[in-house]
Formats: structure tokens, sequence, C-alpha cells
């Protein structure tokens, strides 16, 4: 499995894992995942992230259970949609986002 992490910023050298800011209930076994951590999504969502931090988003894709009409008419054809660079009026990016594969 290869996974991604996206970032503003640009000069990540080392990963060193993070406590999280507001930890959650946890079933057993899973306590961990209030611990430190270092953040990575799986490349089938990576597209989820290509957009800044605070910018709304909404990305779909067709799945094995999609119908060839949603496929249609949600996707344009496309098994999914394309994320498009955002800016602010139409002057320049809202920030600079780095991939780490």
């Amino acid at each position: 499995m290869r996974l991604f992490h996206f970032s503003e910023d640009p000069a990540i050298a080392k990963f060193d894992p993070r406590p999280v800011q507001v930890a959650s209930d946890r079933p057993a076994g899973r306590e961990w995942l209030n611990g430190p951590l270092v953040w990575a999504i799986e490349e089938s969502h990576q597209r989820l992230y290509l957009f800044p931090r605070d910018c709304p988003r909404i990305l779909l894709w067709a799945t094995p259970k999609t119908t060839a009409e949603d496929v249609a008419r949600w996707l344009d054809g496309k098994p999914k949609s394309e994320p498009t660079r955002q800016t602010i009026a139409g002057r320049r990016p809202l920030c600079q986002l780095r991939g780490y594969f």
C-alpha cells in the first residue's frame, strides 16, 4: 500500500509523530489513535487532500455499485471527479501544498 502525506510545509525532512489536538473516545484496543501519530492517506483517497485544510470540498468517484446513469450524471462519464485549483478572486492560489510520497 502506498501512503501519502500532504502539507503546507515544503521543508519536512523527517516525519515526527505529533499528539492529536482533541482526543476522542475510542473502543478498547484503539486508544493508540489518541497518541502521537503521523497522518497519512492511502492512494485511492489522496485527491481529498489536494486542497487547503480549511477549503470546503466535494469529490465523487465511482464504486462497483455505481450505476452507469450515475457516472454519466454526476461524473461526466468519467470514473472520478478531478480536483480543481482554488483561487481567491481568481488572483492567486489559497496556499501551496506539498505531497510527500
